[in-house]
């Protein structure tokens, strides 16, 4: 698939009909750090949606709906009818425990990437982690009739692609969503992506958005493993990205090079990478175009979203978005420019909309760190 027009629109706006729409699920979240009840939770659940939504907004696939096929029922003259039948689960790690979550034969829409999101206690220096989930599927074939192979046979071949890879070409990633979480204790959080972080505080936008690459398959997929040869990622896309250099990744090809550089996507301001596996306490980091390169080296169809300025994810070029660019200044992550700001100044977009596994494995990447560089 193909990256499109890496270099014309800025994070946090929203398309008006994304393809893929990034849908985040809280029914496994038994904790208050996303509660409605409390303000601090209100922003959580906002500020994680923001981030979610700007992946709707910049992933232009089309992936099929996976449901278990109705049983096939083959039938002969004073015989006992033959059925063929189909099932799948899915399996993730409880955002809220640490446990192992199956489901059998869920429905997920055509174009529905679902996440499950909670929070709780991660190891020091570990402010979040997440990656797609696993799952498996089956089939037990019994008919009469020859005839009755070749539709047998074709139901089984859609039912696994959608499975496997929501439908998409052999090598693309594609799966049904994943998990992830966010610590609960030792973490002093700016839970509100309308207001950049202050000293002292890490930023849940930066880590939400670094963890739904996670899930999304960056560092977390066969498909992103497969391109890393030795210390390096020889991804086309993202070599484009880098200057015609393969950029390079960590040991276990997780992540960017610590201190890897890129520029904002669809900005011009240079900034670290999004998913290098560090973000420095009091600062933002938003999404850059070496990630989307990556994104697309895996089977993404990136496209840019189309708001140029919109610091603050509210589809509104405004004051509020010169003050998150204002008060960046000086703390070595600059978020966007003031040219760009200003030719922008008043624009908006409308609010876009919210609505597979390889078998038997199950993805969820844990980062550590430590120091005042805060692992995420």
């Amino acid at each position: 698939m193909r990256l499109a027009a890496l270099t014309l629109a800025a994070l946090l706006s929203a398309a008006t009909a994304p393809a893929i729409n990034v849908v985040l699920d809280y029914t496994y979240d038994s904790g208050s750090f996303f509660s409605t009840g409390t303000a601090n939770g209100q922003k959580a659940r906002a500020t994680v949606k923001a981030a979610a939504d700007y992946f709707s907004s910049i992933l232009d696939d089309s992936f099929a709906r996976v449901q278990k096929p109705n049983d096939y029922v083959s039938t002969a003259p004073n015989s006992p009818n033959a059925i063929s039948t189909w099932n799948w689960s899915i399996e993730f790690e409880n955002p809220s425990t640490g446990g192992t979550v199956l489901i059998d034969n869920p429905v997920i829409p055509a174009d529905e990437y679902r996440i499950y999101v909670g929070a709780r206690n991660l190891p020091t220096s570990t402010l979040g982690f997440g990656g797609p989930g696993g799952g498996s599927r089956r089939s037990s074939i019994s008919y009469y009739f020859p005839s009755q192979l070749a539709e047998i046979e074709a139901i089984t071949e859609d039912f696994f692609a959608a499975v496997d890879r929501r439908g998409e070409p052999v090598g693309e990633f594609g799966r049904w969503g994943g998990s992830l979480t966010f610590d609960t204790v030792g973490t002093t959080w700016n839970y509100d992506h309308t207001v950049a972080p202050t000293s002292g505080q890490n930023d849940l936008l930066s880590v939400a958005l670094h963890e739904i690459g996670h899930t999304l398959g960056f560092g977390a997929s066969a498909e992103f493993q497969g391109l890393g040869v030795g210390n390096f990622f020889t991804g086309l896309e993202a070599t484009a990205a880098n200057g015609g250099s393969n950029p390079g990744i960590t040991v276990d090809k997780g992540h960017w090079t610590n201190g890897t550089i890129s520029t904002v996507f669809g900005g011009s301001a240079s900034q670290e990478a999004a998913m290098d596996p560090s973000i420095t306490t009091g600062t933002r980091k938003l999404w850059t175009a070496l990630d989307a390169a990556a994104l697309a080296d895996i089977g993404w169809d990136v496209v840019t979203p189309g708001l140029l300025g919109d610091y603050n994810s509210d589809n509104l070029v405004n004051a509020a978005d010169y003050t998150i660019w204002r008060d960046s200044l000086g703390t070595g992550n600059v978020i966007g420019t003031y040219a760009e700001w200003r030719d922008n100044y008043g624009a908006s977009a409308p609010a876009s909309s919210l609505a597979v596994p390889e078998p038997g494995s199950l993805v969820l990447l844990l980062l550590a760190g430590s120091g005042w560089r805060r692992r995420c």
